[in-house]
């Protein structure tokens, strides 16, 4: 009986499926490993290196390579390479795109859960979202980034801080996660604010904070206090001291400060200064940040899901440095839209519409024209208000449920009133 109920488990598009993201991994899997074999000039280059400076005893920070290929994340991040700098580059190259595309699964796993996706229907949407993400996911593995890893940890977290029966440990859990989240990139950061609108703030806040005292202090346990103490200090100068002006102007660079920096012709003998740059972009960063987080106090009763869209939104809009696979952290938004459409008949041909637009202005390459006028910035935009467009179609859904609701009340009580009428006004007749 089992075995039945297994094969029709594993029976048609369930088994192309998991048959499709086989052939796709391990189509990627000998690509990287290639790629491995003939340079380490990538991300992920940058990364083994680091792992290997650890064992080493030498300095994960060090410029060998360029300020474009050195490495920038917290010491604690370096230690955790160092397993894979034992190993030989092609086999953890290989290893890292695995452990990367199940990062992507997860993401993609965890955005659905958290827009109340059923499980029924989990399967044809997820496929769905992995259709429209499909360039930052190349983009990802391609580059062996940490976008997927980072935003696994942070989903993690902001399921745990927004559960209304959550327990001490999933407070702490959501905590340690946002840290770690946070030890990969600095974007994070970002979503910490967000705990003061969960159930529980000061218990999130201080297993954050204590997470990441935590995380920070651990490499000392294996590199020694004197050395942990000097990596620790140095990370912060070597970001600024790394800051490269071309990278922040390529025109594949989608970000807020990138099209201000292009606008105003950072670089060019006649235009602003990247200071100059930074200066606005700092201050349109905390207008719009004000502005979404003063949305959210005031809307705390909508769903999670419609707080982290906007606030990964506004995050990938205002990162420094939004590369393709920064992109990937529009997943969650993708999610509540696509699971909108199903629930709601209000205006979803406009939403769905919108929604391919803007995905296909993120996803598919254009001429350099195209990046240089912040095609995705527009399209975020509109992904903006697309999700705010969801989330007010189904606040108009519910108010049409509660009036109906109400005039069937309303009627049903007429009703029952006038059938305990009826016996009184029999009894008058036969009096009569």
């Amino acid at each position: 009986m089992a075995s039945k109920e297994a094969i029709q488990t594993w029976s048609g598009p369930r088994r192309w499926a998991v048959l499709f993201l086989t052939l796709f991994l391990f189509y990627w899997s000998v690509r990287t490993g290639r790629q491995a074999s003939q340079s380490l000039d990538h991300d992920f280059g940058v990364y083994y290196r680091a792992g290997q400076a650890i064992l080493q005893g030498g300095d994960p920070y060090g410029l060998e390579h360029g300020p474009l290929l050195t490495f920038k994340y917290a010491p604690v991040m370096a230690m955790m390479m160092a397993p894979w700098g034992m190993l030989d580059p092609v086999v953890a190259r290989i290893l890292w795109c695995v452990v990367d595309f199940a990062a992507v699964i997860a993401v993609i796993v965890l955005s659905m859960d958290l827009a109340g996706v059923p499980k029924q229907r989990r399967g044809s949407m997820g496929f769905m979202i992995g259709l429209l993400v499909l360039g930052h996911v190349i983009a990802e593995l391609h580059a062996g980034q940490t976008t997927s890893l980072w935003m696994m940890f942070l989903l993690l977290a902001v399921r745990g801080m927004t559960r209304s029966s959550a327990t001490r440990r999933d407070v702490i859990g959501s905590g340690f996660c946002l840290a770690l989240s946070v030890c990969f990139k600095l974007v994070p950061l970002a979503i910490v604010p967000y705990y003061f609108i969960t159930p529980r703030p000061w218990r999130g806040m201080a297993s954050f904070s204590l997470s990441v005292v935590f995380l920070l202090l651990v490499p000392a346990l294996f590199l020694g206090w004197e050395r942990s103490t000097q990596l620790l200090l140095q990370w912060p100068t070597h970001l600024l001291d790394t800051t490269n002006l071309h990278q922040v102007t390529r025109v594949q660079n989608q970000s807020v400060l990138a099209q201000i920096s292009r606008i105003t012709d950072v670089g060019k003998p006649q235009g602003a200064t990247i200071e100059q740059a930074k200066l606005v972009w700092f201050a349109l960063a905390s207008i719009a940040g004000l502005g979404v987080y003063g949305w959210i106090v005031r809307r705390r009763s909508a769903p999670p899901i419609v707080h982290l869209s906007l606030l990964l939104l506004f995050v990938t809009a205002f990162n420094p440095l939004a590369w393709r696979y920064n992109f990937l952290a529009l997943t969650p938004a993708y999610a509540y839209i696509i699971e909108g459409l199903y629930r709601s008949e209000d205006r979803w041909l406009e939403r769905f519409a919108g929604a391919i637009l803007a995905s296909l202005i993120m996803t598919v390459h254009f001429p350099d024209y195209v990046y240089a006028s912040g095609g995705r910035l527009w399209a975020m935009g509109l992904l903006t208000v697309i999700v705010w467009m969801t989330w007010q179609s189904s606040q108009n859904e519910w108010a049409r449920r509660r009036r109906s609701l109400a005039v069937r009340g309303t009627a049903a009580s007429r009703a029952n009133s006038s059938r305990e009428d009826e016996p009184l006004d029999h009894a008058v007749d036969i009096a009569r």
